[in-house]
């Protein structure tokens, strides 16, 4: 299996406590408070060999995501 073929079956969504107030939320744009829950939508990088997190509040999240695409295990 190729290094590519292994991102894919990486876990699509990802959660996390922002660690600073940079992060702009892929959804509505504005920034992710510092200490906030956001939760990410990952997709393969065009620039490395790794998986991108696509930061989002946790009310954008809800509206962007199919809620059939979501599980536990889904989420990292």
């Amino acid at each position: 299996m190729s290094r590519r073929e292994k991102l894919l079956h990486e876990l699509p969504f990802g959660a996390d406590y922002a660690k600073s107030a940079r992060a702009r939320c892929k959804y509505c744009e504005m920034t992710i408070p510092k200490g906030e829950l956001r939760l990410s939508v990952r997709y393969p990088s065009h620039k490395f060999m790794k998986m991108q997190d696509n930061w989002l509040h946790e009310r954008c999240f809800w509206k962007s995501v199919r809620k059939d695409e979501l599980s536990e295990a889904t989420i990292y």
